[in-house]
């Protein structure tokens, strides 16, 4: 009985693993598809060197 109780418990922990496995994966190519949408000015930090320029020009 003690052997298919672990065998049964080892099973259901792998599947819950597998399961949070392909959560993170869809989470992470999710996120991979949203950060290539920003484009180059958004992501190299385009907004601060706005920013800078709009106060340099304002002083």
């Amino acid at each position: 009985m003690s052997n298919q109780f672990k065998s049964e418990e080892e099973r259901r922990q792998w599947e819950q693993f597998q399961a949070f496995q392909n959560q993170q994966n869809q989470q992470n190519q999710q996120y991979g598809q949203k950060k290539s949408k920003k484009g180059w000015f958004w992501g190299c930090g385009g907004c601060l060197v706005l920013f800078i320029l709009i106060i340099i020009g304002i002083s």
